[in-house]
């Protein structure tokens, strides 16, 4: 059976607790510190949404350097009220495109990257605060035991 442990500010000490005394992932004598934070890394949920938020502002910032889709517009007007119905009447078809103002598309590219830019920095500044709570709660476990 295997038990997955998340990690959080508040439960991670008593989690890494578990793991060094073999009860969860790991046995006492195989846990190093580059294994708890590996670990923490991987499994770590705060961190897994920092990595789709970076995901997420990639694809905004895609989106942001396309044009707007066409439209098809299709209308039949003085359709007769008797016998022939549409075949009589007059048919148009008309085709749209919304044209940004010139230099819109390369400030939405500008602010694209500044959102990916933005979610790389949260997600590296969660992964140094998880390594610090990683390694104080390892390091604070061994002294306690």
């Amino acid at each position: 059976m295997k038990k997955t442990l998340y990690y959080s500010r508040t439960g991670f000490r008593a989690a890494l607790a578990l793991v060094m005394m073999g009860t969860g992932l790991r046995a006492w004598a195989d846990l190093t510190v580059t294994g708890a934070v590996a670990e923490a890394m991987t499994r770590n949920p705060e961190l897994g949404a920092a990595r789709r938020q970076i995901e997420a502002a990639a694809g905004r910032a895609a989106q942001a350097r396309l044009w707007q889709n066409p439209e098809l517009e299709v209308s039949a007007e003085d359709v007769p009220a008797g016998a022939g119905g549409l075949s009589e009447a007059k048919h148009m078809i008309g085709l749209s495109q919304t044209v940004p103002f010139p230099g819109k598309k390369s400030i939405d590219t500008q602010i694209g990257r500044r959102w990916i830019a933005a979610a790389e920095h949260e997600y590296s500044a969660r992964e140094r605060e998880l390594v610090r709570e990683v390694k104080s709660a390892f390091y604070g476990t061994l002294a306690a035991g």
